[in-house]
């Protein structure tokens, strides 16, 4: 157990993947990041009742926590192991992959369940360290790498953490294909690459995609939509209640489409403002009866008028 950690205030308080976190989620993340449980790497096992003792929190509470942050994109949890992702955005990684720290990340990194040093390997990536670096450390680096590449990452963030807690939720399954149209009994399909999405939940393109497969594309959309809007709504404070989990948040919203309750409500000023942003033309009504019996009228009249021109003239 190291006697330090460092933690980077930029990376802390002003980098995208913090300035969204909740109070309870940056207290988690700085704890993966200074736990006692920590290591070379950056992806050790808990105990989640230990964890939360020293967090003063409960076991319950604290996996709440975990599986916020799970949500978020920022650990990844395979039995009761923990990957912080942004590990080598507060560590250096210099010091990690040289001399006799290397020897010792090497035995850590060997220790790690197949998928999970996957998982590390796209993490550190991300996090700025070298591909060669990287390759040093792990000798099945390509096979890795395209694993990773291959494999719904989703499968990972969306799972629950059951080594941490037997009592933790299940995974949430993907919901059933539905249609709204009850005249049409073709189910109505969407892939990921057909949705929009916000800057704001791009961190979630993985998780978002796995709960909305399935679902028509036009309330898809919609759905990402409104967790834009309510998100933005949180971070302006005009939303009392913050979003605890984004995957069980979406997934009722899901839940709330198939039974035709689903009404948004910040959806229509989102979409609004995207298609300004991007300069979309604006589709024009269709002219209602009142204007076209008035065209009607003044046709019928100029051609009644020149009729009647023709007439005097031939007299």
């Amino acid at each position: 157990m190291a006697r330090y950690r460092p933690i980077s205030p930029e990376q802390t308080w002003r980098s995208g993947d913090s300035c969204d976190l909740t109070i309870s989620e940056r207290y988690g993340e700085l704890y993966l990041l200074t736990s006692p449980f920590t290591n070379t790497i950056g992806c050790y096992r808990v105990v989640s009742r230990i964890a939360a003792a020293e967090m003063g929190l409960s076991q319950e509470e604290f996996i709440n926590v975990v599986q916020r942050l799970q949500d978020r994109g920022v650990i990844v949890c395979v039995d009761d192991f923990i990957l912080v992702r942004t590990w080598f955005r507060h560590n250096s990684w210099e010091a990690t992959f040289s001399g006799n720290v290397a020897k010792a990340a090497a035995k850590e990194l060997a220790s790690l369940p197949d998928e999970l040093r996957e998982h590390w390997v796209r993490a550190s990536l991300d996090g700025g360290v070298p591909e060669a670096a990287v390759r040093g450390l792990v000798p099945e680096f390509d096979l890795a790498t395209r694993n990773v590449y291959a494999k719904r990452s989703g499968d990972a963030l969306g799972g629950a953490c059951e080594g941490l807690d037997r009592d933790s939720p299940a995974p949430i399954k993907e919901p059933p294909y539905y249609n709204n149209n009850e005249n049409n009994n073709e189910t109505k399909n969407t892939t990921p690459t057909q949705l929009i999405f916000d800057v704001s939940i791009e961190p979630h393109r993985n998780l978002l995609s796995r709960l909305l497969a399935g679902v028509e594309i036009d309330v898809a959309q919609a759905i990402l939509d409104e967790l834009v809007g309510a998100l933005e709504s949180v971070k302006r404070g005009t939303r009392r209640k913050p979003i605890g989990s984004v995957r069980a948040w979406v997934a009722e919203l899901v839940k709330l489409a198939e039974s035709g309750r689903f009404d948004p409500e910040l959806a229509p000023i989102i979409r609004a403002r995207r298609e300004r942003e991007h300069g979309v033309a604006k589709i024009e009504p269709a002219p209602t009866a009142r204007p076209i019996a008035i065209r009607n009228m003044v046709m019928v009249k100029s051609a009644l008028t020149s009729g009647s021109t023709r007439k005097r003239g031939a007299s």
